[in-house]
């Protein structure tokens, strides 16, 4: 489990992060609120809303920000 794994660590260690998980083949749970690093990220993205899962909406793949309401 990596719980915001971009959090305060230089621009490059975030692409080194990000290799390691693409080469990764196995189960990991990644927290983040790093837009740019959730649109690059290439697993499976699940979001919880109100403690409820569900689909994760069109911005998690995009660098768009979701609309405030």
């Amino acid at each position: 489990m990596l719980d915001e794994p971009t959090n305060h660590i230089a621009p490059s260690l975030v692409e080194e992060v990000e290799q390691a998980l693409d080469a990764y083949r196995g189960a990991v749970l990644v927290v983040s609120h790093d837009r740019a690093f959730r649109s690059r990220f290439t697993g499976d993205v699940l979001e919880l809303r109100a403690g409820r899962p569900g689909a994760a909406p069109a911005y998690a793949s995009e660098e768009a920000a979701p609309p405030r309401t």
